[in-house]
């Protein structure tokens, strides 16, 4: 079927004292981050990348129980790039990301798509680049994060929708990868 699996696990645990109204309280940090993605090795055409990245965080404390915190996000993605004639290439980019309620008043979910259109120039030395980001206008600009002490929700300004026009030079020879690349986007 000429396909690639890949499945990423990484676990941190930890444990140190933290003070709670001035008492030592042993508490124990662990953090879970699994990814597993699929993709096609057959690229003439078309080159897919999908899967699921899930994290959970827990931090757990011996003498106060009250202070335990839980919480995770889940990503499901979606890459595709469509080889097309005259050296053009269409990219898309669609996630679609969901944080737990644990611990919280809502569970927001949002969609990110990004589209991009280039075309290589100059014996493909030169890639000229046209791209729209966000296009479905729902990146919220949000992040959680835990700490000894507290569980964070951040909500911040965020760009929302744009695009840009780019161009790619690429310095050198060998792979696409190697060499000096510069880029400027407006």
């Amino acid at each position: 079927m000429k396909i690639n699996y890949a499945l990423r696990s990484q676990l941190t645990y930890s444990t140190y004292n933290s003070f709670l109204n001035g008492v030592s309280n042993p508490v124990t940090d662990t953090n879970i981050d699994l990814k597993f993605s699929v993709q096609n090795r057959k690229t003439d055409l078309l080159f897919l990348d999908e899967g699921v990245q899930w994290n959970r965080s827990d931090l757990n404390y011996k003498i106060n129980r009250d202070f335990d915190q839980s919480y995770f996000d889940l990503d499901f993605f979606l890459d595709a790039e469509f080889y097309l004639p005259l050296d053009f290439t269409l990219g898309s980019e669609l996630h679609y990301t969901q944080y737990s309620s644990t611990g919280f008043v809502e569970d927001p979910k949002f969609y990110l798509l990004t589209a991009t259109l280039s075309k290589l120039l100059l014996a493909d030395k030169l890639e000229l680049q046209i791209s729209a980001h966000d296009i479905l206008n729902q990146n919220i600009g949000y992040r959680r994060f835990g700490t000894d002490t507290s569980i964070s929700e951040q909500n911040f300004e965020n760009l929302g929708q744009y695009f840009l026009l780019g161009l790619n030079y690429k310095i050198g020879k060998g792979k696409k990868e190697a060499g000096f690349q510069f880029q400027i986007n407006e």
